[in-house]
């Protein structure tokens, strides 16, 4: 057994090694991590026997600090996936353990190289409650299966089936701690549990503590142990080793206790809004965390530096070097922020993340500014969405939309006219009409108004994640109440509604993710393949352009007659220089990344990710072989030019064309598809200036400048 398990760890050690040296090869110009958006969702944070800070964080992975937390980096070479959740850590001689829930519940990962690389010990248990390491034995408690342990540093695992773990299946673990050479564990409706023999028996330490309510974290200060219980409202002190349990006053008062931290003597409580700290057993308290008023979730001391996480805020990572006299910020390379949306304005390039925060940058991500939250419910910036209209920028959010004009200094809420939750996943712009695509529905405001339900009988139920236009049709796509994927066109502004689902042949349990017209061809990524359609959805085909193994799209973006897609479980990127008809993957060293939204600005690639922040590269980097449009700029006429109130748009008939008006800093004022070879544009609206033009066909692409003058 000792040879296997020698041979094995001699495997792994080498798997990651060849791992890190492939990664360490530099490679010119491909993805690079910006420094930011970041909201530091940490789970949970300690400091090794180096010194070194690690922070386990919420669909961010593991971040390390070599430097007592004023940088930041993040730990991925051996991880399978670098947007998975840590919940717990701890070390056992000279490796580092750490347990993910997220995305699968199986996942411990041990370092023996100061988290430089990872190995994985796979352990079937349901969903984790803790993890701890005691006597060279790895303890993991489960909520349903009581107690699993491994002896031989997690190559295989074995069940506790000591009282009061020997009813397996029945046994829901709430909390395991390890506190000095003893073990705690507490049990639903049961109450704590302690072991001072590594797990061979237990004695039930319930004195003074009401066993129906929840309890969750403990710490040790020497003299004393401490808990928390009712949901963590209340703090418990014991100074007969856990036998007994007095109540101590909350020194947050009737604020949420996040986590509790024993160091030389000393406990101290994080809460909304301070850290609090008592070294005489909570006859007193005092304010560890300075002037700073935030939501305090966890504390790391490495010997001389204090680190706090300040999670759901823009304070971020702090760190004292005066116990707790001044606190400074220690967020560079922590960005593990799980973006929603980008969208590039201007020199701008504004980030939403998951966590309901938005935030600007204006250097190509070297700096990026919170944006002041205009919700006080601080759901607004959830958003999935965002887009210009005239002088205003739209974001969606969770049951809010907002506009704003001057840049995301103020904003106005414009969602009159819709009731009830939802997430607004698109918006559409029509001249002067905006559509929403939402989980309640498909909605429609004119020059800011409120909105208007175009929820007919026959959408009755569905809800929508992308709406696009295409000539005289509005095409949006979704899932109905039975996850059947379903796509819609109305050729009347959403008064009435054509379903054309059955022509695609969709299973059940499918849904339509994503729509966007690209060169007069219309992209429908649903069911898990992807559809083209260059007649304005009347006949659709299967793309074989790119390998979609049942991975839906998270986003489409294009750029002039460059098509970028994002796929969700493949974690991929891909390219298409022809409209979608052939694709290339320019994922390169960004794996494992979901990314969730595109955007190009100033001649780079940003891409928004699940727990990495923003990354971007080069658009001159990306060198693939693909099939290109041809670019023609006489392909098409334009008259007359200069123009007042109306101009001319005339090409040769053949493939449909996209065509679309923008100023001369990028704003889009106005788009269309071509489906004959002449259209009249009302430019009566146009402010004087110089504008471009841009018509494209899937083979012939032009852009010419447009003077109004008048």
């Amino acid at each position: 057994m000792k040879k296997i398990y020698a041979l094995s760890k001699k495997l792994s050690m080498l798997i990651a090694l060849i791992h890190a040296i492939v990664l360490s090869i530099p490679v010119q110009a491909q993805w690079t991590q910006t420094k930011g958006p970041s909201t530091n969702l940490t789970n949970v944070m300690m400091a090794d026997n180096s010194g070194m800070f690690i922070a386990g964080t919420n669909h961010g992975g593991i971040f390390v600090s070599q430097d007592s937390g004023q940088t930041w980096m993040q730990s991925v070479a051996g991880i399978a996936d670098r947007s998975m959740t840590v919940n717990f850590m701890d070390t056992l001689g000279q490796s580092i353990f750490i347990f993910n829930n997220w995305p699968s519940s199986n996942g411990v990962y041990e370092s023996n190289d100061h988290a430089q690389t990872w190995i994985s010990h796979p352990i079937n248990i349901s969903y984790c409650t803790g993890m701890v390491c005691l006597n060279s034995r790895i303890f993991v408690g489960s909520n349903g299966q009581g107690i699993f342990y491994s002896d031989n540093m997690g190559v295989s695992w074995d069940t506790l089936n000591t009282y009061p773990f020997f009813h397996t299946p029945y046994v829901a673990v709430n909390t395991i701690s390890r506190l000095g050479n003893d073990l705690f564990v507490s049990v639903t409706d049961s109450g704590l549990y302690k072991s001072s023999d590594n797990g061979s028996s237990w004695i039930r330490t319930n004195g003074g503590l009401n066993i129906t309510s929840s309890i969750g974290k403990m710490a040790s200060t020497g003299t004393a142990l401490w808990l928390l219980s009712n949901y963590n409202l209340d703090l418990y002190k014991s100074t007969d080793a856990g036998l007994n349990w007095t109540i101590v006053p909350n020194p947050g008062g009737s604020n949420l206790i996040n986590d509790l931290y024993g160091l030389n003597g000393s406990l101290y409580v994080m809460t909304t809004p301070h850290i609090f700290k008592t070294a005489n057993d909570g006859a007193s308290f005092t304010t560890f965390s300075g002037n700073v008023d935030t939501e305090y979730h966890h504390l790391a001391n490495n010997g001389s530096v204090f680190v706090s996480s300040c999670n759901y805020s823009s304070v971020g990572i702090q760190r004292s070097t005066n116990d707790g006299l001044s606190w400074t910020l220690g967020n560079e390379g922590f960005a593990n922020s799980r973006v929603t949306a980008l969208f590039a304005d201007g020199n701008n390039l504004f980030a939403s993340t998951y966590d309901k925060d938005m935030f600007i940058t204006a250097d190509a991500g070297m700096n990026y500014t919170p944006i002041p939250n205009p919700n006080v419910a601080f759901d607004a910036f959830y958003a999935r969405d965002i887009i210009r209209v005239g002088t205003d920028i739209v974001e969606g959010g969770y049951s809010k939309m907002f506009r704003s004009n001057n840049n995301g200094a103020n904003w106005v809420n414009c969602s009159a006219g819709i009731q009830g939750l939802y997430d607004v996943n698109q918006f559409m712009l029509d001249g002067n009409d905006l559509y929403a695509a939402t989980t309640i529905g498909i909605y429609k405001s004119t020059s800011f108004g409120n909105w208007v339900s175009l929820n007919t009988a026959a959408l009755a139920g569905c809800e929508f994640s992308s709406v696009v236009k295409s000539g005289n049709r509005i095409f949006i796509c979704g899932k109905n109440t039975n996850y059947d994927a379903k796509v819609f066109y109305s050729e009347d502004s959403g008064a009435t509604w054509t379903d054309i689902s059955t022509s695609f042949g969709f299973g059940q349990y499918t849904n339509g993710d994503r729509m966007i017209v690209a060169g007069g061809t219309i992209l429908l990524s649903a069911g898990g393949h992807l559809y083209t359609s260059t007649d304005n959805g009347n006949v659709w085909n299967m793309s074989n352009g790119i390998p979609f193994t049942y991975s839906p799209i998270n986003t489409f973006y294009l750029d002039g007659t460059t098509l970028y897609a994002s796929m969700e479980f493949a974690n991929e990127i891909f390219v298409s220089y022809d409209n979608g008809a052939n694709w290339a993957s320019i994922i390169d060293n960004l794996y494992n990344a979901n990314v969730k939204s595109i955007a190009v600005l100033n001649g780079d690639i940003y891409v928004g990710t699940t727990g990495g922040g923003v990354w971007k590269r080069p658009l001159s980097s990306i060198t693939v072989n693909l099939p290109k449009v041809q670019s023609d700029q006489n392909w098409f006429t334009m008259y007359p030019n200069p123009a007042q109130d109306v101009i001319t748009i005339t090409k040769p008939n053949g493939l449909n064309a996209q065509l679309s008006i923008s100023t001369i800093t990028g704003d889009v004022i106005y788009k269309n598809t071509l489906h004959t070879s002449s259209l009249e544009i009302d430019t009566k609206t146009f402010p004087n200036g110089v504008y471009l033009v841009q018509m494209y066909d899937g083979k012939n692409s032009s852009t010419k400048k447009l003077v109004i003058c008048k």
